[in-house]
């Protein structure tokens, strides 16, 4: 269905580490890994592709730049949901006309101050804020898939 769905072309597509790794046949382990397989995606047809590599933070493919985005150390209380938020951060960061980079720095921050706290409600935005402050954003351009 993933790739059914990336064959649409579709602005967004947010698969986790196992799904990109079933989808492109390409493991997404190591960083060489994640960086390839993130191209990979895209030529199946996304304009942008946003991996989740939950405790690992996530990498952003769009044209032919990759970031990868690490999260600080934190508690984690649940996980339940942090998916659902990392997305709901890099679209809105996406919508306020932010860079890759940024996209990708408030997407894990978003995902990591979710899991900080219990439940599914999304984080208040100041904890959002101050995550982000810690995150560790590396770009990658010029990558052949």
């Amino acid at each position: 269905a993933l790739a059914a769905g990336c064959a649409a072309c579709p602005d967004w597509v947010k698969p986790n580490a196992a799904e990109a790794a079933q989808l492109t046949g390409r493991p997404f382990g190591k960083r060489s890994d994640i960086l390839s397989g993130a191209k990979a995606i895209l030529a199946l047809g996304p304009r942008r592709a946003l991996v989740s590599l939950g405790r690992r933070g996530a990498a952003l493919a769009v044209e032919d730049v990759v970031c990868l985005a690490e999260p600080p150390a934190v508690t984690e209380a649940s996980a339940v949901g942090a998916g659902d938020a990392l997305l709901a951060g890099a679209l809105w960061a996406w919508g306020e006309g932010m860079t890759p980079r940024e996209v990708v720095g408030w997407a894990v921050a978003s995902g990591t101050a979710a899991a900080m706290q219990k439940g599914t409600v999304m984080p208040p935005l100041a904890r959002i804020r101050q995550v982000y402050g810690q995150v560790q954003v590396i770009s990658f351009q010029g990558l052949v898939a």
